[in-house]
């Protein structure tokens, strides 16, 4: 099981001569034509808030719902099915969680078991820490080390 949460940097393979948002389109490309992303490295538009889902860091397309792992060093996104046709064709940008929730958020979610790993950009810190407590059968407990107290909680 991961103690962290899967961004696309642990999804796929990270071809060293691409900026690592682009590992993931060219990953997943099924269209008839070659791979091809936008020339302008440029993200603009309305972002893209990323979520949780299942343990992973997913970007979901607001244009046709396809979805992508998404990337905490390259913080774009391209979707390989309408081609960000929602964006002109542009590059998306993602919007993150600040660094400091970030770290609460994946240390809540990673005390439950991966199949349990869901936060959405709408839901606090607090809601997260509460659903840990409510839902104690969601939980990992390491071996020997007995009941998780979480902070706050207990």
């Amino acid at each position: 099981m991961n103690d962290y949460i899967v961004a696309a940097e642990q999804g796929y393979y990270m071809d060293p001569a691409l900026a690592p948002a682009a590992c993931g389109p060219l990953q997943h490309w099924h269209r008839d034509e070659p791979p091809s992303l936008p020339p302008d490295d440029r993200a603009r538009g309305t972002p893209i808030r990323v979520y949780v889902n299942h343990g992973r860091w997913i970007a979901e397309c607001p244009g046709c719902r396809g979805a992508q792992y998404a990337s905490r060093t390259d913080r774009r996104f391209y979707c390989v099915d309408c081609l960000n046709a929602w964006n002109a064709g542009a590059w998306a940008r993602t919007l993150w969680p600040d660094d400091a929730s970030l770290a609460v958020i994946e240390d809540l979610l990673c005390r439950r078991h991966v199949e349990n790993r869901h936060w959405l950009p709408s839901e606090s810190l607090a809601a997260l820490e509460l659903e840990n407590h409510l839902h104690p059968q969601a939980l990992v407990v390491a071996a020997g080390s007995g009941a998780i107290r979480l902070p706050g909680i207990f």
